[in-house]
């Protein structure tokens, strides 16, 4: 499922349900979360109650100071078991 664009925070509710329930990890591409003008307000996905154990989070500075060539940009997750499994899907760990 991709889900991209501006949303109300009932519609992202809704996607961390249907994710939760169908055991869904969330890569959330939180690139552009600085480039959001007022009155609106980026939330991070796994900010939401329950989201957490599910979500992996992708943010840097590229775009929002227009170094998109430096290629730089970091990847977390808080919960350790998603963070064993993203790392062995990148054979960082064996």
């Amino acid at each position: 499922m991709i889900i991209y664009g501006i949303k109300t925070c009932g519609s992202v509710r809704n996607a961390l349900k249907f994710c939760k329930d169908n055991n869904i990890i969330v890569f959330s591409d939180e690139i552009h979360s600085d480039l959001i003008y007022e009155p609106n307000k980026h939330i991070p996905f796994s900010s939401l109650n329950g989201a957490k154990d599910i979500t992996i989070t992708a943010f840097g500075v590229g775009k929002t100071f227009n170094m998109a060539g430096f290629a730089i940009s970091s990847v977390a997750t808080p919960d350790e078991t998603l963070r064993k499994r993203f790392k062995e899907q990148l054979w960082l760990e064996k």
